[in-house]
């Protein structure tokens, strides 16, 4: 397995039954690209936007499935005071994403890669908002993506307002793939039912899950920014190569074929294959 993956969890439920936060290590789908061997310096940003930059930081807990021990793990629970749980180091990246489903024991999770970060005083807002949310798999707030240094590149708040579901769900996620980790909560009961992260040559398929939720159990949106993307060359999901290009694409032509198996309408998948496929690689 490649070096490193980092997760986050629950402790004490004081923040209502709105949510848990997992903050994951991004090295998933290694077989694509290789994995940087070192992101701790991203860690601390994702963790600080957390406990820094928030007034009021939900439970938290790190679940670590590195294959190393970083030292730097130690501080940081000494400095936030988080909850953490080594893994073997043996997972997966889609058995990883999957236990971090099962771990926290709030009704919500909110799941965050390492190198991605909330938007400052997101919480706040989202906490009561998610209380109130009773008919939804899945909540998708807005999302700016950042470079390694944290530059805004692009900006996206979602327009709809209602829960929506079926057809009418995945095509409020948009034929423009703008949702992302850092801007998705999970409902957990929603997420186990659905089986949770599905496995495409070792890379789970976010795409796919997303989609499944909003499809079966309905996606409600929030009108602002919650997370931000930090999108880059230190991405596993950075390709150069042709042989790699084609890998990405087979991975998205396998997302496709998970989201047909929903029974959404052609026209519908047709979509969202446009984009994650021709479009993506168009961008190659």
């Amino acid at each position: 397995a490649p070096d490193g993956e980092v997760d986050i969890q629950r402790g004490d439920v004081e923040w209502n039954d709105a949510g848990a936060l997992v903050a994951v290590e991004d090295h998933v789908g290694a077989d694509l690209v290789g994995a940087p061997d070192d992101r701790v310096d991203l860690l601390e940003k994702a963790l600080s936007s957390v406990f820094d930059r928030q007034s009021n930081p939900p439970p938290v807990m790190v679940s670590d499935n590195s294959t190393r021990e970083y030292s730097e793990l130690s501080k940081f629970q000494q400095r936030y005071g988080f909850s953490y749980i080594r893994q073997s180091g043996a997972l997966t990246a889609t058995e990883h994403h999957n236990v971090c489903l099962q771990l926290p024991a709030t009704r919500w999770v909110w799941l965050l890669h390492d190198d991605d970060e909330l938007r400052s005083g997101a919480v706040r807002g989202v906490e009561q908002f998610l209380h109130d949310t009773h008919d939804a798999g899945i909540v998708v707030g807005g999302v700016e993506d950042i470079t390694y240094g944290g530059e805004v590149t692009r900006h996206w708040v979602p327009g709809a307002k209602e829960i929506l579901r079926g057809d009418e769900g995945l095509l409020a996620l948009g034929d423009e793939w703008k949702p992302r980790a850092p801007c998705q909560i999970f409902q957990k009961q929603a997420s186990l039912e659905a089986g949770g992260f599905q496995d495409i040559a070792g890379y789970p398929s976010d795409v796919a899950f997303a989609c499944k939720l909003a499809h079966d159990y309905g996606v409600r949106f929030y009108p602002d920014v919650i997370g931000l993307s930090r999108m880059g060359t230190h991405q596993t999901s950075y390709v150069t190569t042709e042989k790699q290009i084609q890998r990405w694409v087979l991975f998205h032509c396998q997302q496709v074929d998970c989201i047909r198996s929903l029974g959404a309408t052609t026209h519908v998948v047709n979509r969202l294959a446009d984009f994650l496929i021709w479009k993506t690689f168009a961008n190659f």
